[in-house]
């Protein structure tokens, strides 16, 4: 898994350069492992393709690759992995995960759209049944 916010903090204290720790902040092979593992499982439990899944989270080939990519950099967007986990009927432990592992905050019970999210999840809702309600509150989700 990624640095924790105390591992930077020591990380930035003890540097010389920026450089030196630049890339503490962004994704690392533990989240691409995690996203192709999900996929995968999931890909095989459902008896469907990838395209499919792809569909079904309105998310392209891109970016699913770029998800799946160890080398890269770019930090996903929180909506972009919702919106995965929702396609994946995710558990609420492996959204939390996913979420976090992409340096993402995880779902926070606060917030009415994350609450709406959390709560399908733990009543194994779909994730068509969890879009549903959160349409019918006004949520939908950004793309990045």
């Amino acid at each position: 898994m990624g640095y924790s916010t105390d591992e930077i903090r020591r990380m930035l204290k003890k540097a010389k350069s920026y450089n030196d720790v630049k890339d503490a902040h962004f994704i690392n092979g533990d989240f691409a492992k995690a996203v192709s593992d999900l996929i995968e499982r999931r890909k095989k439990e459902k008896g469907v393709t990838q395209e499919k899944l792809l569909r079904s989270a309105n998310l392209g080939h891109s970016t699913i690759a770029n998800l799946k990519n160890s080398r890269n950099r770019k930090k996903p967007g929180r909506d972009t992995i919702l919106d995965l986990c929702l396609a994946l009927d995710a558990s609420l432990e492996e959204t939390n995960e996913l979420l976090k592992l992409s340096r993402n905050q995880e779902l926070y019970v606060r917030d009415r759209k994350d609450s709406i999210i959390y709560w399908g999840l733990l009543h194994k809702k779909k994730g068509d049944e969890i879009r549903e309600v959160l349409l019918e509150n006004g949520f939908d989700f950004e793309k990045d």
